[in-house]
């Protein structure tokens, strides 16, 4: 998979072809000034390293940061199984939040999740893909097999990734003073150090945890629906 674009609403996959270039990162030396001049005494990269545990966790939780690669992708007749990736180390690949097969007339169709790939009919005969299951290490596996080479495409559900330099600008627009909060949070609960506060730690993580909250509540109102495996997320492509 190619270059895509983030999604500053993930609660409704957006329909038609995505840019094929990222929305802007910030630096994140430009993201930790504040936190660095309130726990003065920390080192900076302490301070970087609080900063990206923290807008890992709340990405990682809430599942509200979404990605979509560009071009689509092909499948292949009678494969089953297909790597997910895309070239960017700030982000990682934890889950599918949307996926749709376009047919030989060029019509989309929205996948339906399996919530496990142990529900996949392995027995059943290739044919035009109804479900899909995803697999931890950014995998997926469509049931049934996919009889020809059809076109599809995905939302990704990504989180910040441990190596992260830089932020997606639309991820920290919405969650800089949480994740700030939650970079404070960390860095205060470091006992040992000259900064440890118990007290400021407390304080601050729930400031946090209420951002994660709020953005788990986004993402639970623009997902709602019955069992996994009666209702498919809607996405419909056009």
């Amino acid at each position: 998979m190619g270059w895509g674009s983030f999604s500053i609403n993930p609660a409704t996959p957006s329909p038609g072809p995505t840019s094929d270039t990222f929305t802007t990162f910030v630096p994140l030396k430009n993201l930790v000034t504040d936190v660095a001049s309130i726990v003065k005494a920390a080192p900076i990269e302490v301070v970087q390293a609080a900063y990206v545990r923290a807008a890992r966790q709340l990405s990682g939780e809430s599942r509200w940061l979404r990605y979509t690669p560009s071009p689509d992708s092909q499948m292949a007749a009678n494969t089953r199984q297909y790597n997910l990736s895309f070239s960017d180390a700030n982000v990682e690949i934890i889950g599918i939040a949307a996926a749709a097969v376009q047919d030989l007339a060029s019509s989309w169709h929205p996948l339906k999740t399996l919530s496990s790939p142990n529900s996949l009919d392995l027995n059943a005969q290739p044919n035009f893909p109804a479900w899909y299951a995803y697999i931890d290490e950014a995998q997926v596996m469509f049931d049934p097999i996919p009889n020809l080479a059809y076109t599809w495409r995905v939302q990704l559900i990504v989180q910040v990734a441990l190596t992260a330099t830089a932020m997606p600008t639309e991820f920290v627009n919405k969650f800089n003073r949480r994740i700030e909060a939650g970079a404070l949070a960390f860095l205060y609960g470091m006992s040992g150090e000259s900064w440890y506060n118990p007290n400021e730690a407390a304080r601050f993580n729930m400031e946090f945890q209420e951002g994660i909250n709020q953005a788990k509540a986004w993402v639970n109102r623009g997902f709602q629906g019955g069992s996994v495996r009666a209702n498919g997320r809607a996405f419909l492509a056009s």
